[in-house]
């Protein structure tokens, strides 16, 4: 960041935390794609009122990212009257998540939301479903969509990640100008790349803003 105020380059990130962009007179040259995590959070927690959650069990990484997650989760959650039952933290280098996930499991939460990108997410998920975990699971977008399937394996099957609707290319209304713009642009790509990364659309949305300036 401070190569980047320093030279006056604008830069666009692709990545998750807020920090990135705020505060904005910090940060006049640095643009953000993805979705921020109090946006996340806000679906998250809106699907589990809908779902009655009373409680539930948060597992972060420790870093800014991983903080605002939380912080984000738990102030939602507080609005909602969700009570978080049990919180933990672990470093994105951790390749064993075995001691937090015991903890999460023995608060016996209604639901699980985790807040991490992979590898981590995919051993925090593995490590719930070994331990007989029995409820739902939530991940945020930063799981990496297609990258957390792949990495996770059959553990995968039945976990809920909120990301942008256009990996949901089946329940795009293409009657409208941005939905058909949408689904050319899937297209397009599965037909140069054989299938879809769901962080395609942020690359993509980020070389549209240069070529537009």
């Amino acid at each position: 960041m401070p190569a980047i105020t320093e030279n006056k380059r604008p830069t666009i990130a692709l990545a998750s935390a807020s920090a990135i962009i705020n505060p904005v007179a910090q940060r006049r040259y640095v643009f953000k794609i993805a979705p921020n995590p109090g946006q996340d959070a806000t679906v998250i927690v809106d699907e589990l009122k809908r779902r009655e959650v009373g409680t539930i069990g948060l597992l972060h990484v420790d870093n800014v990212y991983g903080q605002e997650g939380q912080k984000s989760v738990a102030d939602e959650a507080a609005k909602a009257g969700i009570k978080v039952a049990a919180d933990e933290q672990f470093g994105q280098a951790d390749t064993n998540m075995a001691v937090q996930v015991s903890k999460i499991v023995a608060a016996k939460p209604d639901a699980v939301v985790v807040w991490a990108v992979m590898p981590a997410a995919g051993i925090i998920v593995k490590a719930l479903k070994d331990a007989k975990y029995p409820g739902p699971i939530y991940l945020d977008a930063g799981a990496g969509a297609e990258l957390f399937v792949k990495g996770t394996g059959e553990a995968a099957e039945g976990t809920n990640m909120v990301f942008p609707r256009i990996l949901a290319t089946g329940e795009i209304d293409t009657t409208t100008p941005t939905g058909a713009a949408q689904k050319k642009w899937v297209d397009a790509y599965q037909a140069a790349y054989g299938q879809y990364s769901g962080f395609a659309s942020f690359a993509g949305d980020a070389l549209q803003v240069i070529v537009d300036r």
